[in-house]
C-alpha cells in the first residue's frame, strides 16, 4: 500500500507537471502572436502619421506658394499647419499604443496591472515636472487646458483601459545624458544574476577587485532634457526647422539641383506648384532628425546574421516600435504557482520616394510610408540587453536613493534592487575573482552573431 501511494504520488506530480508544460508552451505561444501583432499595430500607426505630417508639409509649401506673388507672406496658416503636425506627431504613436493593446487583447493577452501602473505614474511625472520645465510642443488656443495637459490626458485614458502591451523602446523627454555608468547598464545585472564572471572579465576587468561598497561607485551622470517635438512612446524621431533652408540638402545658397525634386515632389503631393523661393520663407517645417535616421547598417551589430543585404532604398534606421507583453501562466503543480512569460517584439514602417530613393533623403517628411515588417529586436532601437520589468522605477527612483543611502534604501520586490543586495556581498565578488583566477582563459569576444561572449544575447534575433 505504500508503494502504491508512492507511485500514485508521483504520478501525479507527472500529470501536474505535464499539465504546467502544455499551459506555459500555449501561454508562449499567445504571448509570441500578441506582441508581433501589436509591434505591427504600433509601427502602422507610425507610417501612418509620417506620411500625414508629410501631406500637412506639402500642402504648407503649396500654400505659400500662391502668396508669394503677394504683398506680405501671411504665415498664419503655415503655423496653424505647424501645430496640427506637432499634435499629430503626439497623437499618433499614442493611438499606436491603442492599438496594439488592442489587438493583444484579441489574442487573449490580459492587462498587466504593473504596467498600469507605471504610465500613470509617468502621467503623474508629466503633471509634475513637465509642464513646469517644459515649453509646450503646440499652441492649445485660448481658453484650452494646455498641451502638457492634453498630452497626459490622452496617455491618462490610454491607463485607465488597461495596459497588455508597453514600449520597449520610449524615449523619455528627461533622460539620462550617458548609459555607459555600470548602474545604468542592464547586462550589469544580469551578470550578477547569473554569475556571468566573464562579462566583468570583459567589460569591466577591474571592477570585482576595486569595488568596497555602494560608495565605490562613480555618481550617476547628469539628466538631460530633450526637446519636446515627439511622443515618448513609439518616438516618430523628427525635428522642426525654421526655414527649409537649414536641412544641407535642400540649401539654396548654392545651385542646387535637389530642391528641383523637392519642389516636384511636394507640389504632386500638395496639388499644387511650388517654388523654390518658398525654402527661404521664415515658417517651421517637420523633418527627419539626422542623428536618429541615417543608415540602418551603421546601427546594427557587427557580425548580424543577415539572410540577405539590406535593400540601399530602405536602409534607413529612423522610427520603429519595440513592444513588451507579459503574460501570465497559472500552474497547479504544488508550490510553483503564477508564472510570467515576457516577449519581446519590434516592427518598422517602410518607405521610400519617387525613384527609389530612401524616405528620407529630403530632409523633410514627406508622403511615402507604405509597408511595415517585423524586425528582430537587436536590430531595432530598444536597449541592447533588454530590459527586465521594473528597469524605468530602478534607474530614475531606486538609484538616487541606493547612491545616496545605500543598500538599505532599496525596495523589496525589484529584480535589480536583489542582484544590487547580492552584488554587495564580498563573499559573492570573491568567487568572482577565484573563478576567473582560474577560467579567465575561457572568456572570449564575440565573432559571431551577438553581442554577448560566445555570440549570444537575451532575446535571440
Amino acid at each position: 500500500m505504500i508503494f502504491v501511494v508512492m507511485v500514485l504520488v508521483l504520478l501525479a506530480f507527472v500529470v501536474f507537471w505535464q499539465f504546467d508544460l502544455h499551459k506555459t508552451l500555449y501561454v508562449k505561444l499567445r504571448a509570441r502572436d500578441a506582441s508581433d501583432a501589436a509591434a505591427l499595430a504600433a509601427a502602422r500607426w507610425q507610417g501612418q502619421t509620417l506620411n500625414l505630417i508629410g501631406e500637412l508639409n506639402a500642402i504648407q509649401a503649396v500654400l505659400l506658394t500662391e502668396q508669394l506673388g503677394t504683398a506680405a507672406i501671411d504665415t498664419a496658416e503655415a503655423d496653424a499647419l505647424n501645430d496640427l503636425r506637432s499634435r499629430l506627431s503626439f497623437v499618433g504613436p499614442v493611438m499606436g499604443l491603442v492599438e496594439a493593446n488592442q489587438v493583444a487583447h484579441h489574442n487573449r493577452i490580459y492587462n498587466n496591472p504593473f504596467y498600469t501602473r507605471q504610465l500613470l505614474e509617468h502621467v503623474t511625472r508629466i503633471h509634475e515636472e513637465y509642464e513646469r520645465q517644459f515649453v509646450p510642443p503646440w499652441d492649445s488656443g485660448p481658453g484650452a487646458p494646455g498641451a502638457w495637459t492634453e498630452y497626459a490626458a490622452m496617455l491618462e485614458a490610454v491607463a485607465r483601459q488597461g495596459l497588455a502591451v508597453m514600449p520597449e523602446n520610449p524615449s523619455w523627454f528627461i533622460d539620462y545624458m550617458d548609459f555607459h555608468h555600470p548602474l545604468l547598464n542592464p547586462a550589469f545585472y544580469d551578470a550578477v544574476a547569473s554569475r556571468n564572471w566573464c562579462w566583468f572579465f570583459l567589460h569591466r576587468h577591474a571592477l570585482l577587485a576595486s569595488y568596497t561598497n555602494w560608495r565605490s561607485w562613480p555618481s550617476l551622470p547628469a539628466l538631460m532634457q530633450r526637446e519636446p517635438l515627439n511622443a515618448e512612446v513609439f518616438s516618430l524621431r523628427l525635428n522642426r526647422v525654421r526655414t527649409a533652408a537649414n536641412w544641407p540638402v535642400l540649401s539654396p545658397l548654392a545651385p542646387n539641383p535637389r530642391t528641383g525634386e523637392w519642389t516636384a515632389q511636394t507640389g504632386a503631393v500638395g496639388g499644387g506648384p511650388v517654388e523654390p523661393e518658398v525654402v527661404w520663407l521664415e515658417v517651421a517645417w517637420h523633418g527627419y532628425e539626422p542623428s536618429d535616421w541615417y543608415r540602418w547598417t551603421e546601427f546594427i551589430p557587427a557580425g548580424f546574421p543577415f539572410r540577405s543585404p539590406v535593400r540601399s532604398v530602405y536602409d534607413v534606421l529612423g522610427a520603429d516600435a519595440a513592444v513588451r507583453v507579459g503574460a501570465f501562466a497559472d500552474r497547479i503543480t504544488p508550490g510553483l504557482g503564477r508564472g510570467e512569460v515576457l516577449r519581446t517584439a519590434a516592427a518598422k514602417p517602410f518607405g521610400r520616394l519617387p525613384g527609389d530613393q530612401p524616405i528620407h533623403s529630403l530632409g523633410m517628411v514627406l508622403p511615402g510610408f507604405h509597408d511595415v515588417r517585423l524586425i528582430p529586436m537587436d536590430a531595432s532601437t530598444a536597449p541592447e540587453q533588454g530590459q527586465m520589468p521594473g528597469w524605468p522605477d530602478h534607474i530614475y527612483e531606486h538609484l538616487p536613493l541606493y547612491m545616496r543611502h545605500g543598500p538599505g534604501a532599496l525596495p523589496a520586490g525589484c529584480y535589480y534592487c536583489r542582484q544590487l543586495n547580492r552584488w554587495e556581498d564580498p563573499e559573492f565578488r570573491q568567487r568572482g575573482r577565484a573563478w576567473l583566477e582560474q577560467y579567465h582563459h575561457t572568456c572570449h569576444h564575440a565573432t559571431g552573431p551577438g553581442s554577448g561572449p560566445g555570440g549570444g544575447t537575451r532575446r535571440g534575433h
